[in-house]
């Protein structure tokens, strides 16, 4: 009897063992199941990740292209702005022109014109280079906003008006400076020569002149002044108003 209590216990060990390594097995092949399962969600998790970046992207290059068609569109109005500027700008240069010349007519030659004095009824004759004198502008640089310049700075002579004649193909040299009207060449000198290292030179000489189109479209390059690097001369405190300068025109620099 005591045998077949021991056959029946070690029986019954075997079938505790095989049930316990049943489910181990089960529990093993579990195991892979869920580490698949894991693993697709991380898959899922990136791919969503790549599909938002992607379209983040896409938004960013559209508003990319929305800025520059935005510049496109500044940089043509402004180009519109400059034309009729110059045109303005050449009508009101040959009315002052056929002005001055009546004037000239009426005071019987010599470059004088005679103005009635009201105070002691009699003809003053005054020199017309007082009379057309500008006052000096006043600007708070503090409140006023800048005006912006393009500079196209040059070695050698200036640029002729065949260089600005075509508007997508202008000089490559070309700096933009921000200041005021109240500017004067000296000052504008200072601020070319942090750049263009050319008119550091100690006997450097700096020729101004202003580009703008006259009445008819045509490119005119007028000289307005001639400074020298170091040495101080007769041009250095005209400001850019008192050479009547006009927002839009270009400065033509050449050093020399």
């Amino acid at each position: 009897m005591r045998r077949e209590n021991d056959r029946r216990d070690r029986g019954g060990d075997i079938d505790r063992s095989r049930d316990d390594r049943t489910r181990m097995r089960e529990r093993e092949n579990e195991r892979p199941r869920e580490f698949d399962k894991v693993k697709d969600r991380e898959i899922d998790r990136e791919r969503e990740q790549r599909e938002r970046e992607q379209r983040e992207r896409e938004r960013e290059r559209e508003r990319e292209r929305e800025r520059e068609r935005n510049k496109e569109r500044i940089i043509e109005n402004e180009r519109g702005r400059e034309r009729e500027q110059g045109r303005e700008r050449g009508e009101r240069t040959e009315r002052e022109q056929r002005e001055r010349e009546q004037q000239q007519q009426r005071g019987g030659g010599g470059g004088l014109n005679k103005i009635p004095n009201k105070i002691e009824n009699r003809t003053s004759i005054i020199p017309p280079s007082i009379l057309t004198k500008k006052p000096k502008i006043v600007i708070d640089r503090q409140t006023t906003c800048p005006v912006l310049i393009r500079v196209f700075p040059k070695t050698g002579s200036l640029h002729t008006e065949l260089d600005f004649s075509i508007k997508d193909k202008l000089p490559t040299d070309e700096l933009q400076i921000h200041t005021w009207r109240d500017a004067t060449l000296r000052e504008l000198t200072t601020l070319i020569k942090a750049v263009f290292h050319v008119a550091n030179r100690k006997e450097a000489r700096l020729t101004f002149a202003f580009v703008y189109p006259d009445k008819r479209g045509k490119m005119v390059v007028r000289e307005v002044g001639r400074i020298h690097s170091i040495r101080h001369g007769e041009d250095d405190d005209k400001t850019l108003d008192d050479l009547n300068f006009e927002p839009g025109d270009f400065l033509d620099v050449s050093v020399q």
